[in-house]
């Protein structure tokens, strides 16, 4: 059985979506920094959900990666730390299930960011996003337990 990656992306922004509007009206979403990366979070999901342009989906891929980033490493919130998790958690998985990034397919495997990374990769050295996404995942929990426990 092949699950359609198109319907995992759909359900998976879609509920980011509903998650920080869910945020907003339990008023989970303190402070600016939470309000900034709440901003990030729907417009780039609107992208990947809305948006057939190759340019605004590779932004949107980029800037998802750099919101996984910034909660883990700077956001003190319990409620998106625990987003966090279940987000690379789901991330992992489909880059194990797919063997590779289900983002990538949407934005055709093109785009300025995905020509870099592939141009870093070839000149440089690969770049191994699946280990980034378990040390990501590693310093949530890791975050997300600390926050509970003090």
């Amino acid at each position: 059985m092949n699950i359609d990656q198109d319907c995992i992306i759909n359900i998976c922004y879609f509920a980011f979506i509903l998650i920080i509007i869910f945020f907003y009206i339990n008023n989970i979403i303190k402070t600016i920094f939470d309000k900034v990366v709440s901003v990030i979070a729907i417009v780039l999901s609107v992208f990947i959900l809305f948006s057939n342009e190759i340019v605004l989906l590779d932004l949107a891929h980029c800037l998802y990666f750099f919101y996984l980033i910034l909660i883990a490493c700077f956001s003190n919130n319990i409620y998106f730390l625990i987003l966090n998790i279940l987000m690379l958690i789901n991330i992992i998985l489909t880059h194990l299930y797919y063997k590779k990034c289900i983002l990538n397919n949407r934005q055709k495997n093109s785009g300025f960011f995905y020509n870099l990374i592939n141009t870093i990769n070839t000149n440089i050295g690969s770049i191994n996003f699946f280990n980034m996404y378990i040390i990501l995942l590693i310093i949530s929990i890791i975050k997300s337990l600390f926050i509970t426990i003090y």
